[in-house]
């Protein structure tokens, strides 16, 4: 698009509806009728002129009280995933012994989740938080999923920060500058 004269700024951003309707994309940058807040920018990890990886450093992730689940870590920015993959320690943290699992689909009862931490997630002086409503995915049968799960250690980055992160804000990807951006949703 860019190439072709189309856009005239290599960027592009999903917005996300806080009613939970349909979003937008959008290319070629924004107005501030399109993203009405400030947009707090993020360097990537692996900056390129031909960037293909949203990769950036995650400084931590810690319970709403402080205490850190996991720390220095790099993160894959993936709209593709529905679900966020995170360090075994943060998993290990969160779950152990609040959840019983109902059956092999992985399904758990929801009676647990108002007892689930806030989740911060430090990034770059940017501090976003991620609250058991939106990293726990409430089902149709009355049963839950969480929308997190622990990553393959095999992966060549730490996690991806799929769409149960991504959706709770508007996620600005600047290819010129080698950063993304994030904003409250509208």
């Amino acid at each position: 698009m860019f190439a072709q004269g189309l856009i005239t700024r290599r960027m592009f951003a999903f917005v996300f509806k806080r009613s939970g309707g349909d979003g937008t994309v959008i290319f070629g940058g924004y107005s501030k009728n399109q993203i009405p807040g400030r947009v707090h920018y993020v360097p990537l990890v692996r900056a390129s002129p031909t960037v293909t990886s949203w990769i950036i450093r995650v400084e931590s992730i810690a319970c709403e009280d402080g205490t850190v689940l996991a720390e220095n870590f790099s993160a894959l920015l993936d709209t593709g995933s529905s679900r966020s993959y995170l360090p075994k320690p943060i998993i290990d943290g969160l779950f152990s012994g609040r959840w019983a699992i109902t059956d092999a689909t992985g399904d758990i009862t929801c009676d647990a989740m108002k007892e689930m931490p806030k989740l911060i997630v430090n990034l770059h002086r940017l501090h976003l938080s991620w609250n058991a409503k939106q990293y726990i995915l409430q089902l149709d049968t009355g049963l839950c999923q969480p929308g997190i799960q622990a990553i393959d250690p095999s992966f060549p980055v730490q996690a991806i920060l799929g769409l149960s992160f991504l959706r709770h804000y508007v996620t600005v990807f600047d290819v010129d500058n080698a950063r993304v951006g994030f904003a409250g949703i509208v």
